[in-house]
């Protein structure tokens, strides 16, 4: 379960963002893979960009990618970005077909 975001006032949202927490991760099973974990880097990501190559993968936030569901299909060779964002604790990649290794490249900014 995903935590509430917290409450931001304008100085906090117009400051730059401060901390960041670059990532790559190649699956290597058919089992949920954290890209990347926050819970060390920073409070809250909430600046996210990414590709996917190799296999097509389903992205999830904050919870185990699955495939399908919530999880979000992210074919090999396209990516994503989102600057009014938000994370807390991980990024969670798992294959979109099973027994090809997928990998996804990117970078997530918070406070």
């Amino acid at each position: 379960m995903t935590s509430p975001r917290p409450f931001r006032t304008e100085v906090e949202i117009a400051q730059s963002l401060q901390k960041h927490a670059p990532f790559t991760t190649t699956t290597s099973s058919n089992d949920a893979t954290n890209a990347v974990t926050l819970t060390s880097k920073m409070e809250e990501g909430v600046k996210v960009s990414f590709v996917v190559d190799l296999n097509d993968l389903y992205v999830s936030f904050d919870e185990d990618a699955t495939t399908g569901g919530s999880s979000m299909l992210v074919p090999a060779g396209t990516g994503f970005f989102d600057d009014n964002f938000y994370v807390s604790s991980r990024i969670s990649v798992i294959n979109a077909s099973a027994g090809n290794n997928g990998r996804i490249r990117g970078i997530v900014s918070g406070r």
